[in-house]
């Protein structure tokens, strides 16, 4: 009953909504015809979503985190392929690794120049940040 995009609410004309009857963007409760702002690290922001996803610091995290790889047979070690038989008929298995140990990967995978802009996302709280992703975050070890 939608006829904007990506809602999982009823009788929305914006998109992204998880409310009912919008026609904003990006809401969550009903009959808005505004696109809210949102929180960073528990704060307002003033920005709506689609402002924040263009923050250099968001960026960087969405491009680098990564907890998925698609392993090719001949890269599988002997107890991978004991543990992934499937891998003679698919090629090969998907690794995964928890959410923070891919964070923490990630971290020390980034450039000084990319955590900076981590730490300059506005609002940033290095408390919650590391809740979150388990990362120590905002020393000067940091970059």
């Amino acid at each position: 009953w939608n006829t904007g995009n990506w809602n999982t609410g009823d009788r929305n004309t914006g998109n992204w909504n998880t409310g009912d009857w919008n026609t904003g963007d990006w809401n969550t409760g009903c009959f808005s015809t505004l696109t809210p702002t949102i929180d960073l690290f528990e704060k307002p922001s003033g920005l709506t979503y689609e402002q924040a996803r263009y923050i250099p610091g968001i960026q960087v995290l969405n491009w680098a985190y990564e907890n998925n790889w698609w392993i090719y047979s001949e890269n599988m070690t002997d107890e991978e392929k004991a543990a992934h038989p499937e891998h003679d008929t698919t090629g090969g298995y998907l690794k995964s690794i928890p959410f923070k140990d891919a964070c923490a990967l990630m971290w020390r995978n980034l450039s000084d120049d990319d955590k900076r802009k981590v730490l300059e996302i506005p609002k940033f709280d290095a408390d919650i940040f590391y809740r979150i992703t388990g990362i120590r975050a905002g020393g000067q070890d940091d970059v």
